[in-house]
C-alpha cells in the first residue's frame, strides 16, 4: 500500500506545513509531564488536553537478513491536540521510506484518526480509538480503517500494566486485508525522569492464517516536562517480519 516517490520535495512542503502549525504555539515548562504516544506498537490511552499540541517525530532502521531487507522510515510524525478534556484528534505519518541499495523512495497515506477516553479511574483507563488512511495506485482510491479499545492499569506508584486490542485494513491493488492485533506491556518508572518499556504484540493476517510477532524494548528520557527523548528496539519472533532499531523526540506545546 506504498506509492513510488521520485522526487524529494515533498519533504520540504512537510517541514513547512509543520512550521506553520506550531507558530501560534509555545513551549510551556509549567505543562504536566508529556505523555506521547511513541514508541510502541499500541496507542497510549492518555488524550490531548484542549489547547495543547503534541508533536512527536523518530526515525526508525528496519532489517532482516533472511528477508532482504535493510530499510529506514524518516521522519516518523504524529501531531496531536485535544477537541474536549475526553477527545484528541491526530495525524499520524511514517515518513518516507527509503530501501537500503536502492534508488526508490516509497511513503504511505497520513492517517487521520482520534481518541475518546471511555473510562478513567485512579487504577483504570479506557480509550477507543479509531482512524482512516488510504491506499491510491493509478485511478484506483481505497480507504484503510482503524479500530481499538487500549487499556492502562496502575498496579502500584512504579509499575504499570498497558495493552489493547484492534483491527485495521490494508489495500492493495488486489484485494483488502483484514489484521487483528493484540498487544501486552508493562511500563516500570526507574525516576521521575527515566522509564523503562517492554511490550509484547501479535498481528494475525487472516489473508494468510498466520500471526506475525514481535517484543519492543525502549527506554524513556524526560530531560523537562514537555520534552521526552526515546530510545527503542524491536525483536520479531517471526521469520517473515524484520527486526528494528529506533530513536525520537516528543515534544507538548501550548
Amino acid at each position: 500500500m506504498r506509492v513510488t516517490i521520485l522526487y524529494l520535495p515533498l519533504l520540504y512542503k512537510t517541514v513547512l506545513v509543520i512550521s506553520i502549525i506550531l507558530l501560534p504555539y509555545k513551549v510551556c515548562a509549567q505543562m504536566e509531564a508529556i505523555v506521547p504516544d511513541r514508541p510502541g506498537f499500541s496507542t497510549g490511552t492518555y488524550t490531548v488536553p484542549v489547547g495543547e499540541l503534541y508533536v512527536e517525530t523518530g526515525y526508525r532502521y528496519l532489517f532482516r537478513s533472511n528477508l532482504g531487507v535493510e530499510l529506514s522510515n524518516m521522519p516518523q510524525i504524529n501531531l496531536r491536540t485535544g477537541l474536549t478534556s475526553k477527545i484528541e484528534i491526530f495525524i499520524e505519518w511514517d515518513g518516507f521510506e527509503k530501501h537500503h541499495g536502492q534508488n526508490e523512495i516509497a511513503t504511505e497515506w497520513p492517517l487521520l484518526g482520534g481518541k475518546v477516553k471511555l473510562t478513567e479511574t485512579e487504577a483504570l483507563e479506557l480509550t477507543l480509538i479509531v482512524g482512516l488512511g488510504g491506499f491510491s495506485s493509478g485511478n484506483m482510491l481505497a480507504l484503510d480503517h482503524l479500530v481499538g479499545v487500549m487499556w492502562e492499569i496502575d498496579i502500584s506508584d512504579m509499575i504499570s500494566n498497558f495493552g489493547g486490542v484492534q483491527i485495521e485494513s490494508e489495500h492493495d491493488e488486489n484485494n483488502r486485508e483484514w489484521l487483528p492485533a493484540t498487544a501486552l506491556g508493562a511500563e516500570i518508572n526507574l525516576s521521575d525522569k527515566i522509564s523503562l518499556v517492554t511490550e509484547l504484540y501479535s498481528i494475525y493476517s487472516i489473508n494468510a492464517k498466520n500471526y506475525f510477532t514481535a517484543v519492543e524494548l525502549a527506554v524513556l528520557i524526560l530531560p523537562i516536562n514537555t520534552v521526552q527523548i526515546d530510545f527503542h528496539s524491536g525483536l520479531s519472533l517471526s521469520s517473515e517480519i524484520p527486526h528494528y532499531l529506533g530513536l525520537g523526540v516528543s515534544f507538548a506545546f501550548k
